[in-house]
């Protein structure tokens, strides 16, 4: 009779899905912030051992499409905000590994600035002074 020491390594797979790490994330923007900046970054948790690529999708709150994700979690301008039409965001982002999918809800305002000339009511004014 023979014996032999047999070593079995166990290879992870994507069986568990990716979580943000937090519930809700909120972030700010001045209107006249250039496209590209990152108003805020979402940090994903995800228990697998070999790491799969997330994507990430706005899947609610940007009607106009002046958001984006990027595949580093950065949520960054992609058109020009103007706070006089929108002043805060509500989105939902998705986040997928493939195979799994996870929500996420992110409030955004827009901070106003000084970008609107004063404007008279009427075009001539005229007071008595005594």
């Amino acid at each position: 009779m023979a014996t032999t020491l047999i070593n079995i390594k166990l290879r992870d797979y994507n069986d568990n899905p990716p979580v943000f790490q937090s519930q809700h994330y909120n972030g700010n923007a001045f209107e006249n912030a250039a496209i590209g900046t990152v108003v805020l970054t979402l940090k994903i948790k995800d228990k697998d051992e070999e790491k799969s690529n997330i994507d990430f999708y706005i899947i609610d709150g940007d009607l106009q499409g002046q958001f984006q994700v990027t595949s580093s979690g950065n949520l960054t301008i992609k058109k020009p905000l103007d706070r006089e039409i929108i002043s805060s965001y509500q989105l939902t982002v998705l986040a997928t590994d493939g195979k799994f999918t996870s929500k996420n809800l992110g409030i955004n305002w827009c901070i106003d600035v000084n970008d609107n000339p004063p404007m008279c009511l009427k075009t001539k004014y005229t007071e008595m002074v005594l």
